[in-house]
């Protein structure tokens, strides 16, 4: 994903006490890299798969925002592996590249999270993936936030559920809901999801995400089930209304959208417009909130064009009340707030590149993956030492590229 990353130390230094749910700094690493393919057919197809990305964010940080229970994805299944929708690369390598990132630019104590992770994906890949795999089976993921200091403190649970299609093709539904879950109830509910889960008593956040789960419990039939069974009741929005949201700020997020492809360094311009489509969706809730109690409330104007820009401009600037939701702290943005938190290792791994080219390359001698600091080359192999890895003494001004020996 991202070229380069926020530093960690101010989270280290909030702990886990007031985080916020959005990565801007992300969005501004990944329209920085698109602006290096310059235009043409893989332009295009970049700038879709990124603004598609992108919007999901943005949907996540208003739904967490809201406490929506509900998110879906839809990933398909090829030759037993597992690829986003419409992508031509296999998830596993999202993530494990993703890791790799992380190994160099992370946070250390994240280490042992970021592994288990793309353990507990292979797990669920080759459960649901077997041919023999019965359509309906569900794997359930635990996502506990991380210690103090860890740059994941979101708090939620994917329900994965294998599915056929009427063409006879597989494909997983993942749902992701918002939960406030402690380690203690997270075994306890477990081991009620299917009694055969091997879950140690001192199982943490680690253990949970290498140990994704099969539901073996008569009980529980469907993705909706798991979810009232494992819910610890907490404030939340229904979809129903949660969709007005997003139809009514849908004009706000295109125009992040082409705003941040036309200037992905202009920080203050994003804060703006992410603080206005956070202005918004207050007041739609709060119509919302009137309409359900059956009191007078202005039906909400959705602009575009000039009408809309000046909209952005009037709520990119005015206060956005503090929520604390259920997977951190949500709040406006600005250059002293956006200490953000992934949800996951994946959020990392999306291929970076760099006037140099490709940051990720193998040694030649060790064989191990190096991915090179962004716009820097490297002298000696950062597991083995080796200088095989090392680049030409001199480079011209002109040259793009990494050259290896």
């Amino acid at each position: 994903m991202p070229a380069e990353v926020i530093s960690y130390r101010k989270l280290e230094e909030v702990g886990a006490k007031k985080v916020p749910t959005y990565y801007p700094e992300l969005d501004r690493d990944n329209y920085s890299i698109l602006r290096l393919k310059k235009s043409g057919l893989s332009y295009l197809e970049e700038r879709d798969r990124i603004n598609d990305f992108t919007n999901k964010q943005i949907e996540t940080l208003l739904g967490e925002r809201f406490n929506v229970l509900l998110s879906s994805f839809i990933y398909e299944i090829r030759e037993g592996v597992i690829y986003g929708e419409n992508s031509n690369e296999p998830f596993m390598d999202t993530v494990v590249r993703g890791r790799n990132y992380r190994r160099v630019r992370g946070n250390l104590i994240d280490r042992e999270r970021e592994d288990a992770e793309v353990i507990g994906l292979q797990a669920t890949q080759e459960n649901l993936c077997r041919p023999e795999a019965k359509p309906g089976t569900m794997i359930v993921s635990i996502s506990l936030p991380g210690r103090e200091g860890s740059s994941y403190q979101h708090n939620f649970y994917d329900i994965f559920t294998l599915r056929e299609g009427s063409d006879g093709k597989r494909f997983i539904e993942a749902r992701r809901y918002s939960s406030n879950l402690d380690a203690r109830t997270a075994i306890t509910k477990s081991r009620e999801c299917n009694q055969n889960t091997p879950i140690p008593f001192f199982a943490n956040a680690e253990h949970f995400l290498a140990h994704p789960f099969e539901v073996k419990n008569d009980n529980l039939k469907s993705p909706e089930d798991v979810h009232r069974f494992l819910h610890r009741e907490h404030d939340y929005m229904d979809n129903y209304d949660f969709q007005e949201i997003l139809t009514v700020c849908a004009e706000h997020r295109k125009e992040y959208l082409s705003y941040m492809e036309g200037n992905p360094e202009g920080e203050e311009g994003q804060y703006e417009i992410l603080n206005a489509i956070l202005n918004k969706a207050e007041e739609v809730n709060l119509m919302q909130q009137r309409r359900r109690n059956g009191k007078s409330y202005t039906q909400i104007q959705i602009y575009s064009g000039e009408d809309l820009r000046r909209e952005i401009s009037y709520l990119g600037v005015q206060p956005v009340k503090e929520r604390s939701a259920g997977c951190g702290f949500s709040g406006g943005f600005g250059a002293k707030k956006n200490v953000n938190s992934p949800f996951s290792v994946a959020e990392f791994g999306i291929d970076a590149t760099d006037r140099y080219g490709s940051r990720e390359f193998k040694c030649p001698n060790c064989k191990m993956t190096n991915i090179r600091p962004e716009n820097e080359l490297l002298k000696k192999c950062q597991h083995c030492g080796s200088s095989a890895v090392s680049c030409e003494p001199e480079i011209s001004k002109g040259q793009e590229r990494q050259e290896a020996a």
